[in-house]
């Protein structure tokens, strides 16, 4: 979004505005972002679902250290997604179908991990959602994933 503001603004001669269009730029200041994100706000995040009593539910097989896990947050998938998204929606040329295929896996993937956690806490289950039914869908999503490079590669004005 900001990246499309800057766009708009360098029409102007915005101070600055420029600086938008480097790639290493933009990285830079994605990198920073998504740091901070995952710092402070990650810790306010896992500090509310501590107070939630959202916690790891530990079969014990009688390992050394096992049950320290007990009570560990679950759901702290959310803390990456979070800061992959913000910078990549602020930051992203989101009119780039890599970044669109990036965005939408992203969330995919995510409400797979966000739902089978959440069953997990709510039913009390160990594993909600099997391990073979979430590789099918990983494998059936990169297929669908792929179909769009292709068609994207055989559009585009490179080849």
């Amino acid at each position: 979004m900001l990246y499309h503001l800057f766009q708009y603004l360098e029409q102007f001669n915005f101070p600055g505005a420029r600086l938008a269009n480097y790639l290493t730029f933009r990285s830079g200041v994605a990198l920073i972002l998504s740091i901070f994100i995952a710092t402070v706000i990650g810790r306010r995040i896992i500090d509310r679902l501590q107070k939630m009593q959202v916690g790891e539910i530990v079969r014990d097989l009688d390992l050394e250290g096992q049950m320290k896990k007990t009570g560990t947050p679950t759901m702290g998938g959310i803390i990456i997604i979070i800061s992959i998204l913000v910078p990549s929606l602020l930051l992203g040329d989101l009119t780039n179908i890599y970044m669109q295929l990036m965005i939408v896996s992203t969330i995919l993937l995510g409400a797979i991990g966000f739902l089978d956690d959440f069953k997990k806490i709510q039913k009390q289950f160990t594993q909600y959602i099997s391990s073979v039914v979430k590789f099918q869908f990983q494998v059936e999503h990169k297929k669908k994933m792929l179909v769009c490079k292709l068609q994207n590669l055989k559009t585009s004005r490179v080849l």
